[in-house]
């Protein structure tokens, strides 16, 4: 894990534009768990174990609001609460809707309509 984290780390020292910061590896002592925060992007390396144990595909994909479903030993180990609030930061600051999405939506007058059969 640690090896494949330092790959990555190193690719993104080379493609990165001059002023971006260069990412730190968390839990560089773990043998379980591994992380790097690429800006918009959340990097999560586990073995096979954790990444059972820990679930974090349903835990992002349901929301902070089942984190309680996460043994007290794991939300505190991995600092959980923290790494959902930064994930809503860049959600916030990256996922911006669409403006033409949004127009869409507001205007959907043209939801009703179907093809004409030829």
């Amino acid at each position: 894990m640690q090896a494949i984290a330092e790959f990555v780390r190193k690719v993104y020292k080379r493609k990165c534009h001059s002023n971006d910061i260069i990412p730190r590896i968390e839990g560089e002592n773990s043998k379980e768990w591994v992380a790097l925060d690429l800006g918009n992007i959340a990097l999560h390396i586990f073995s096979k174990e954790a990444r059972t144990k820990y679930d974090l595909e349903s835990l992002w994909a349901v929301g902070a609001q089942y984190l309680h479903i996460f043994s007290k030993e794991a939300r505190t180990k991995y600092d959980l609460e923290s790494l959902w609030a930064v994930g809503a930061q860049y959600d916030s600051e990256y996922n911006k809707e669409d403006p033409i999405v949004e127009m869409l939506e507001r205007h959907s007058q043209c939801q009703s309509l179907s093809p004409k059969n030829s």
